[in-house]
């Protein structure tokens, strides 16, 4: 068509979106998180992207956060990523990995468990699938903690499906944060739901071609 094109990835537009006209609207350093069926992450700073040498900034669902004893593969091939932790499938997998050994929890009903079903056991008071939320937001909030000591964000944001769960997901992981962060590097650093939804990626990748 004769115009010029930006190409950047789906997690790095949701990012500069959120930043552009979203929940970091304004703010100069910010880290956006997308928990889906994969972790994915972007990093923007003064409105731009971070992309690094070979385009892997911010590729956070493969930090190695989880002890070699709890570790299983990520789909990446490394061992202990946030991904299978995190995520919606690591969600899911802990939680039939629970029914398989017999723990007591509403979740053993089910013919086929999805993240939601986890979140919605939770809020009801089920023991198993608070302690699954609780594990996946403390390595979210571990893997912040060491993202906040490279870059010391602004602000953190979370977006994609798994976000959709709100305060229930957003409570455990900012209580994480804060033990496990270095005091300076979380001051003045706050913890939001993303504000664009399914939009994110989109808007972002109006703002790189705005940007161009």
């Amino acid at each position: 068509m004769g115009k010029p094109v930006a190409i950047g990835n789906d997690a790095n537009a949701a990012a500069l979106g959120e930043a552009w006209s979203g929940a970091a609207k304004g703010v100069p350093v910010s880290v956006m998180y997308t928990l889906g069926t994969g972790v994915g992450g972007g990093i923007v700073i003064d409105g731009k992207v971070l992309v690094g040498a070979t385009g892997m900034a911010g590729e956070l669902g493969h930090m190695t956060v989880v002890p070699d004893l709890e570790a299983i593969h990520c789909g990446c091939g490394k061992m202990g990523c946030l991904e299978t932790v995190s995520s919606a499938t690591g969600i899911v997998r802990m939680a039939e990995d629970a029914v398989k050994r017999g723990d007591k929890t509403m979740l053993a009903d089910l013919k086929k468990i999805t993240a939601k079903d986890v979140f919605d056991a939770a809020r009801a008071g089920d023991e198993t699938a608070l302690r699954i939320i609780r594990r996946a937001a403390h390595y979210l909030a571990k893997s912040m903690a060491a993202v906040a000591l490279v870059v010391n964000p602004n602000r953190f944001v979370i977006g994609g499906g798994v976000s959709r769960a709100g305060d229930l997901l957003l409570d455990p992981v900012r209580e994480e944060f804060r033990k496990l962060a270095q005091e300076r590097a979380q001051e003045g650093v706050d913890i939001v739901a993303a504000a664009l939804g399914n939009d994110a990626g989109m808007i972002g990748a109006a703002a790189l071609c705005r940007m161009r």
